[in-house]
């Protein structure tokens, strides 16, 4: 249904999130609300925002130090308490997700992995076939990473598709399993040929079994090979892209995981 007003109200459970290019709404939103604010999408800005003075007839009460903003907000306007404030374009946080405020983009939020250790959050059965066991609770942990927000094209460019799509395979390389999961389409032709998401998975599982050499030997040079023979396959626009993609300065975040 359409929406004269521009205005989208989201809600999870009790985390809610307003998008909206109407700063008048989104600061009123705020005073009534908890919830992340403010997105800027090119020369007009939308404004996500959340509960502060809440319902309390209901026992709704909104936690301040949670809430985001990505607008400005009057010192006093909200009792002397100010809510985190964003820059009007940046990764705007909300329920595990990153929202780009200018082009509306989805990535997935990893910082809450920082100063865990990933192999540590998984248990395993070393009963009857662990082997397979271990391999079947990493693909279903695999799955939930893959969730259409962040492959589909009509909601993302393909240069964020890629990044999305190598750290979801870095993600797993952390959890130190050679194994990948089916994504794009057969042959090098296409926006996201098959061959683009297995450069992304050995990429990845290179990248951090570099940092085992010793352990991973053996494992490093086929992986090199493999790399190599699907560079020769890859149109020379689509191996730019995935060059990109994989630029240490969009994977920062792992940075904080622990080995």
């Amino acid at each position: 249904m359409p929406n004269p007003t521009n205005t989208v109200l989201l809600r999870l459970v009790d985390d809610f999130l307003l998008v909206t290019p109407h700063l008048t709404r989104a600061k009123a939103f705020l005073r009534t609300l908890r919830i992340p604010v403010s997105l800027a999408m090119a020369d007009r800005p939308l404004h996500f925002s959340t509960l502060v003075r809440g319902v309390p007839e209901y026992g709704c009460l909104a936690n301040l130090r949670k809430t985001v903003v990505n607008f400005p907000v009057e010192d006093g306007a909200l009792g002397g308490q100010a809510p985190l404030q964003l820059p009007a374009h940046c990764l705007f946080p909300w329920c595990g997700l990153l929202l780009d405020t200018q082009t509306l983009e989805v990535r997935s939020d990893y910082s809450s992995y920082a100063r865990t250790s990933i192999r540590a959050s998984l248990t395993f059965n070393q009963g009857f076939k662990a082997g397979r066991n271990m391999r079947r609770k990493l693909f279903a942990v695999l799955r939930l990473k893959c969730h259409g927000l962040f492959l589909d094209l009509q909601v993302n460019s393909l240069q964020t598709v890629f990044t999305n799509v190598y750290k979801i395979f870095l993600l797993q390389a952390y959890r130190e399993d050679p194994g990948g999961t089916s994504l794009g389409a057969q042959g090098a032709s296409g926006p996201f040929p098959l061959e683009a998401a297995q450069w992304l998975c050995l990429h990845a599982f290179r990248l951090k079994l570099a940092g085992h050499h010793i352990t991973y030997s053996c494992l490093l040079g086929p992986l090199r090979a493999a790399s190599a023979q699907l560079c020769r396959r890859l149109p020379r626009a689509t191996l730019a892209a995935l060059e990109a993609a994989v630029d240490p300065a969009l994977t920062a975040d792992f940075k904080t995981i622990l080995d």
